[in-house]
């Protein structure tokens, strides 16, 4: 509204097939604590994850693992300063990253909080957050307190949101979605609302169709159109 000047703003996620993450079958159990991120590496991410590998040298804990599937190499990471307990397994056909999300005892959604895009990260709405949200597994925001991705996560409470650059608080908030079940779980009920509610094909296509004056039978019409 301030930047364009508009009364009337309707908001349309960036939509994720939600049904596809449920019917999955829940992970079994295992003795890796799995933190996962899927998606590409750059300039607007870099110190987060600096943060991240230097809060689980923090813990202390050989199970805990971060597991990367991404096209950056492990050269260009290094390079950058991520290293440590990072496994790279590249990147995956689309097919395959729900299970791999679903998978995952905890899903890494960072922002960088040095870029040269500040505004950029200020604003920016990943497009794997509807991914992340369908897989119903805790999820660690770690971005600045001013990005809409904190605003979002803090409101809804559907992930648990570490606004500071500082690997003991990333570390600290680790260690609680560890050892806490409640938590694990609030958090996990919480995100599965928000993919339903916000992020489904279903209401995406509903709310764009709204928009356009479609009639609900050309519904698909719109599924198509976001789609693409």
């Amino acid at each position: 509204r301030t930047r364009y000047g508009v009364r009337s703003v309707t908001v349309i996620r960036n939509p994720c097939d939600v049904a596809a993450y449920e019917a999955l079958p829940a992970p079994e159990p295992n003795s890796e604590f799995k933190i996962v991120y899927t998606g590409s590496i750059y300039n607007a991410h870099f110190d987060a994850f600096r943060n991240l590998t230097s809060a689980i040298a923090k813990l202390g804990r050989p199970e805990v693992r971060i597991h990367l599937y991404t096209n950056q190499s492990r050269e260009e990471l290094e390079r950058n300063g991520i290293s440590g307990s990072v496994i790279i397994h590249g990147a995956l056909q689309a097919s395959a990253i729900p299970r791999i999300q679903k998978g995952a005892d905890l899903l890494f959604l960072p922002l960088a909080f040095n870029s040269p895009f500040p505004e950029l990260i200020r604003t920016s709405a990943p497009g794997k957050t509807g991914e992340y949200l369908a897989a119903g597994r805790p999820i660690l925001v770690h971005a600045p307190s001013d990005s809409f991705l904190a605003w979002y996560f803090n409101r809804h409470e559907c992930g648990l949101v570490v606004d500071q650059s500082d690997p003991e608080k990333l570390a600290e908030a680790i260690n609680s979605l560890l050892t806490d079940s409640f938590l694990r779980h609030k958090l996990e009920a919480n995100a599965l609302e928000r993919a339903r509610s916000e992020f489904s094909i279903d209401v995406s296509s509903a709310a764009f169709s709204r928009l356009l004056g479609l009639k609900s039978a050309n519904q698909t019409d719109a599924q198509r159109m976001i789609a693409q």
